[in-house]
């Protein structure tokens, strides 16, 4: 759970930094938003990349798209704690499924 958190934090950090950086280059919220989540969604998936053995397809798939639901979250509420809830659950939910015997 606290490595959860520290992801989180990590995801954070990076979109503000390129929040930041965009807002002052462009003076546009959007773009600098949009820019920023989608480095944040690279940056999330390269750091997982040895996990799947540099499989880019299921590494786009599996972290770039629940990434970009978290950080949806997290843009909606501004609030970290709703990203990494979600987080925490979408990490669960393999493991529930293989206690259960579905995986």
């Amino acid at each position: 759970l606290i490595q959860l958190f520290g992801e989180e934090m990590f995801k954070l950090l990076i979109f503000l930094v390129f929040l930041i950086l965009l807002y002052k280059l462009t003076k546009k919220r959007t773009l600098s938003v949009v820019v920023a989540t989608a480095v944040t969604l690279l940056c999330f998936a390269l750091v997982h990349a040895t996990a799947y053995d540099f499989n880019w397809s299921q590494i786009l798939i599996n972290q770039g798209l629940a990434t970009f639901f978290c950080m949806y979250n997290y843009l909606k509420s501004k609030n970290i704690l709703t990203s990494y809830i979600q987080h925490v659950i979408l990490d669960a939910i393999p493991f529930v499924l293989a206690m259960v015997g579905v995986l």
